[in-house]
């Protein structure tokens, strides 16, 4: 399911960006994607006669034959994203770091650095990634404007969830032994939708953010998913230690300890969401989005002076603070149109000079 998940969205990528700025872009990400897609529909039918079909034996020799190259393309692909421009100039060398690695992994299957090929695989994986990532972090610093920022942050938001996904799966299998029984229905789902479950937020945002990441506000997706996926912790470890608690408690009380501290835990649950989903969301403000946090705060100081003063000249200058305050802009002046003079002073006005113009002449 992951792979066809792959080939369809390569293909929307490869159909979409064609012809446009991004072909180079668009290509590269497409070929990476079928490739995934090929080399994991070949490992389900890997082993079994393919003579039959003739879409299996194409996608084996394209599997097999593209692998090679799928290093050098995944290093292009992190290293121009979103732009397909290399920046600096001098950042395609890096994509020899991953030729190297890719041979790195050919020679350590041959087993011939001993016990020592984990400490050399995770050197070589260390200084491959990290200079990669370390050139994407210069790129997101100095070079992107504010679209690409916002594509790079769709990128990684779908690794980073990807990631959370795996070493959650992990964690949950380790800590619940029944759960990793080969008949536990956690067991089945993983081994039938665990692919698309962990990759699909990979695929889906780096889709997005090539094709329609102008859509949706990926800053507004990232603080919804910290602020919920923190609340969800919190509230389970709420909701377990008060079960467990309850139930020690009600134990030499009551017989039905068990269905009792349900119930209360579930109303505990149910009164303490609000309020601490609009403290975590502080939290998160404050820490994360402090700009955005502080902004909230001028703008309420300011609309509480607005309702109360009723002095102009304050008031104008309470306007300016606040816009400093939020827009940070590297200049700001404020023109009031002067009010209109009524007719009576109007008409007063234009005839006095004419008099004095009468009186200069006579």
């Amino acid at each position: 399911m992951a792979s066809l998940v792959f080939l369809v969205i390569g293909v929307l990528i490869f159909w979409r960006l064609w012809g446009t700025s991004h072909e180079l872009l668009g290509l590269l990400t497409s070929f990476i994607f079928i490739t995934i897609a090929l080399t994991g529909i070949t490992g389900v039918f890997e082993g079994e006669s393919v003579s039959p079909n003739p879409f299996l034996q194409v996608a084996f020799t394209i599997s097999s034959i593209s692998f090679f190259v799928l290093f050098p393309c995944l290093a292009a692909f992190l290293l121009t994203f979103p732009n397909g421009r290399f920046a600096p100039r001098w950042s395609w060398l890096f994509i020899l770091l991953w030729l190297g690695q890719f041979a790195f992994f050919i020679v350590a299957d041959t087993g011939i650095f001993g016990s020592a090929s984990y400490s050399l695989l995770a050197g070589v994986v260390l200084v491959t990634w990290g200079s990669t990532l370390s050139i994407q972090v210069y790129r997101y610093a100095r070079v992107y404007t504010y679209s690409e920022r916002q594509q790079t942050k769709w990128l990684v938001f779908g690794l980073t969830l990807g990631l959370l996904l795996t070493a959650g799966s992990t964690i949950i299998g380790n800590l619940l032994p029944q759960l990793s029984r080969p008949d536990s229905p956690y067991q089945l789902l993983m081994n039938n939708l665990g692919g698309l479950i962990i990759f699909l937020p990979l695929s889906l945002s780096i889709g997005i953010a090539l094709l329609r990441y102008r859509l949706w506000n990926i800053d507004i997706i990232i603080n919804r998913t910290l602020v919920y996926g923190t609340l969800t912790v919190v509230l389970t470890a709420v909701y377990v230690g008060l079960i467990i608690g309850l139930q020690a408690l009600l134990r030499g009380v009551i017989s039905q300890d068990n269905g009792v501290a349900i119930v209360i835990s579930t109303l505990a649950i149910a009164a303490l969401f609000q309020p601490l989903r609009s403290r975590i969301q502080k939290i998160i403000d404050r820490r994360f989005y402090r700009r955005k946090y502080d902004a909230a705060r001028t703008l309420a100081a300011f609309s509480a002076t607005l309702r109360d003063e009723v002095n102009l000249d304050q008031l104008r200058e309470e306007l300016v603070v606040a816009v400093q305050e939020t827009m940070q802009p590297s200049h700001v002046s404020l023109w009031l149109r002067p009010t209109e003079p009524d007719r009576g002073q109007q008409e007063n006005w234009i005839s006095t000079p004419a008099a004095h113009t009468k009186e200069g002449i006579l």
